[in-house]
């Protein structure tokens, strides 16, 4: 059981002690706690009574200023005290992040400002309780509580705010997949140590390393026909596994020290590649032992902050050295350690000393790693496969740029050689900024980063059906997740599956034409007069003699209305030509390929256009093997299948006297497809209603009643259809006119699954558009089933 029920707040006062909000007394071989804590220590003395608990595990914190800081913990088999080698000492009066991690399997872990300062594995698999904050033995916690944040197997909360925190809206992460299969993240290539692009036709490299856990199993899944390396930068030993290759089904435990990896996709075969196969191939990495493959999906990550200026944070760097003599040397010291930096930046540091005599580095580092003197730093820095040591000139003032690979810096000071060095060296001053020029000192300051744009996802809701689609789709602005019916038109949208075939194709300008890329869409402006203003997409594989459609958003300035033309031409045959249709906000172009045609290029472009027209095309261009257009997906969409299980439907309708009514929504009128509404499925005498584009009627046929058509002139947008009957009469009322049969039977008892959006369960007729109602009434006029 997990109990969590502390309001948000954090009402903690200076020797006092606070009830935490985490109560845990289910512990299994899985479990795992972690305590972040920010806290401010005011007395010099020794630090007691940080956390407390009971029923099994204790922590009694004691953070002191002696040279070899420690924690002591119990449990109900031992008592253990934890040293802190890596670390120089807690000081009062500075603001410490300090983070423990507890899990059953054995590990027990504390990390300081983000760098691992100490890990035992001797705590055995027993339960944790943890329940307040600064009274441990009667021992008050002198200082200030900022902010905590629980995590109990994935169950968060968090308290307070930390010193000059406020929160912006946050980049994406991944969810379950770590692996970010869009084709703009990759090239075709290798890559060296250091992750560096090499030349090659037969590797795909992901250009972004992928974040992982420490002590983390993980699982890979991979098409059976390809592979996938994976390299560690936080190790000597690159390879996950020996031969750095894995395939599916691949299991492994990240080490201590991985906290990030590289991956390359390969055929099995060792063949050439092209990153269209990325959809083929679908790589995924994920914690747990999934059988399954899950798309990659990204949600919004927890708040950040970022530095205004300045990325050298004054309580974290040491302002004074001393204990050097006019004769001796003062060996290479830390003055600021694990700084974090972007890629291929340059940088600027501006140091104020009180001496010129010192020598001033800079160590640039792949990872962030546990800081003891200057010497260990550099070795941990060249030892995991980059690291450079640079020097800082006698003005103090130099810049530098990232390479690739680079995520962190640490400043050293000091001189190795004999001579006259003063006392004590103090630093007034230390700036680093982003860009080539030093600018006015300016203090650390944490501010809100510009604010990044991100999709909202929609909520699961509990429908009265079952559904089923799995693919994640943007629709309209919002994300729908795996099984999460999509809303078009105050309805629920009903589709069948297709494929985007401009799926990891680039557009580029023809001739005479300048392009402009807006974000979410790309200008395209005239240069020259005539026909020859706008974007290609080429190479698009197609199968001969087959239906096309291509559709896309755009707006055209003023002097370009009605201009834009779509056009497919053909691999060694004609050149298709049409001005689009419009359908909602999009517009499309239906064509049929040619005999042994099997490649198509695509342009937009603005028929007879000026210099200075100009048109904007949205990146949701779309091109599918369909003799009519379908939504939006960036790669490919699965079915939309909706339905009630025939043990339910058959309860539904009361086979002697009820009805049945239905409101849907058609986007496009001018479209000849065959929809179909709905239907209950007894393999036998059939109820069902659709569009039949053979006959072109509009027909209601309910089992053993009658068949009902309607000329399809009477469909429009917006459509309601009445269906009712009783021992004697069949009635339908579609859009104001009513038709009726006259009988003696009922309804079949048996009515079969009641499925929406098809025909019958084994055709391919789906509604492609919008059911907004469906409500069931029995013999007294009593609701029995409602969308």
């Amino acid at each position: 059981m997990i109990t969590i029920n502390k309001p948000a707040d954090l009402n903690y006062k200076e020797g006092s002690s606070l009830t935490l909000p985490l109560t845990i007394t289910d512990v299994s071989a899985t479990r795992r706690l972690e305590i972040t804590i920010v806290f401010k220590h005011n007395d010099s003395n020794t630090i007691q009574g940080l956390v407390k608990g009971g029923g099994g595990l204790t922590l009694d914190s004691y953070l002191n200023t002696s040279d070899v800081p420690y924690v002591y913990t119990t449990s109900n088999l031992a008592a253990r005290t934890m040293l802190l080698p890596s670390m120089p000492g807690f000081l009062h009066n500075k603001i410490y992040e300090v983070k423990f991690v507890f899990d059953t399997k054995g590990e027990r872990t504390i990390y300081v400002d983000g760098v691992k300062v100490a890990t035992d594995n001797q705590i055995a698999s027993t339960p944790m309780t943890v329940t307040g904050f600064g009274d441990v033995n009667n021992n008050l916690f002198k200082g200030q509580l900022y902010y905590m944040h629980i995590n109990y197997d994935g169950v968060e909360r968090e308290y307070g705010v930390k010193p000059g925190q406020f929160y912006r809206p946050a980049k994406k992460v991944p969810t379950i997949n770590l692996i970010n299969p869009n084709v703009e993240k990759w090239t075709v290539a290798s890559a060296d140590t250091l992750w560096t692009e090499t030349s090659t036709t037969k590797r795909l490299r992901l250009a972004e390393r992928i974040t992982v856990t420490p002590n983390t199993q993980y699982k890979v899944k991979i098409d059976g026909e390809y592979r996938v390396y994976m390299r560690n930068f936080s190790s000597q030993s690159y390879e996950i596994s020996n031969s750095g290759w894995v395939f599916d089904g691949y299991v492994f435990t990240t080490p201590s020290n991985m906290t990030s990896v590289g991956v390359l996709v390969a055929r099995k075969d060792d063949g050439v590649i092209t990153l269209d196969e990325l959809a083929i191939a679908k790589p995924m990495l994920a914690q747990g032992l999934y059988t399954v493959n899950i798309p990659y999906e990204e949600v919004g990550k927890k708040a950040t902050l970022v530095p205004k200026k300045n990325l050298v944070q004054e309580s974290k760097f040491t302002k004074t050295f001393s204990g050097t003599n006019a004769s001796g040397n003062q060996a290479p010291s830390i003055l600021a350690a694990n700084i974090p930096v972007k890629p291929n930046t340059t940088y600027t540091i501006k140091i104020m000393c009180s001496t010129s005599v010192f020598t001033h580095r800079v160590i640039t580092q792949l990872s962030q790693y546990a800081v003891a003197t200057h010497n260990s730093l550099y070795s941990q820095a060249v030892s995991t496969g980059g690291g450079r040591e640079l020097s800082i000139p006698s003005s103090l003032v130099f810049s530098f740029t990232t390479t690739s690979s680079e995520r962190f810096v640490s400043l050293t000071t000091g001189n190795n050689a004999s001579g006259t060095f003063p006392n004590e060296v103090s630093y007034d001053e230390v700036q680093l900024e982003e860009g080539s020029v030093a600018t006015e000192f300016e203090s650390y300051q944490l501010v809100n980063k510009k604010t990044v744009s991100f999709i909202k996802r929609a909520p699961y809701k509990n429908y009265p059906f079952f559904y089923k689609r799995e693919s994640v789709e943007l629709f309209n602005g919002i994300q729908y997740g795996n099984n999460n019916p999509r809303v078009k038109n105050d309805g629920i949208l009903i589709e069948e599956g297709t494929v985007n075939l401009f799926a990891g194709k680039s557009i580029f300008s023809n001739n005479g034409t300048t392009s402009l890329d807006l974000g979410d869409r790309v200008r395209f402006a005239g240069s020259t007069d005539g026909n020859s203003s706008g974007g290609y997409i080429t190479s698009i594989p197609v199968k001969a003699n087959t239906a096309y459609t291509i559709s896309a958003r755009f707006v055209e300035s003023e002097s370009a209305k009605d201009k834009l033309n779509f056009l497919a031409e053909q691999s060694g045959s004609s050149t298709i030509r049409r001005k689009p249709f419009k359908m909602g906000d999009r517009y499309y172009m239906t064509f049929t390929t040619d005999a042994s045609v099997t490649k198509v290029n695509v342009c937009f472009y603005l028929s007879g256009g000026k210099i200075g027209d100009y048109f904007e095309l949205y990146k949701d261009w779309q091109i599918e093997e369909k003799a009519f257009p379908t939504s939006y997906t960036e790669r490919e969409r699965k079915a939309d299948i909706a339905y009630v299980p025939s043990a339910i439907s058959n309860t539904l309708i009361d086979t002697v006297k009820g009805s049945l009514e239905v409101k849907f929504h058609l986007e496009d009128l001018t479209i000849g497809k065959q929809r179909s509404f709905f239907l209950f499925d007894s393999n036998a005498d059939r109820f069902f209603t659709n569009y039949d584009m053979a006959y072109d009627k509009f027909q209601v046929s309910v089992n053993k009643l009658g068949l009902l058509t309607f000329n399809s002139s009477l469909i429009q947008n917006d459509n309601t259809l009445l269906v009712e009957w009783d021992g004697t009469t069949l009635k339908a009322t579609f859009n104001g006119v009513t038709l009726q049969r006259t009988g003696t039977a009922n309804i079949n008892n048996i009515i079969g699954q009641l499925s929406f959006g098809v025909r019958y369960s084994l055709d391919v007729v789906p509604l492609n558009d919008t059911l907004k109602s469906f409500v069931i009434k029995d013999r007294n006029g009593n609701v029995t089933f409602q969308i």
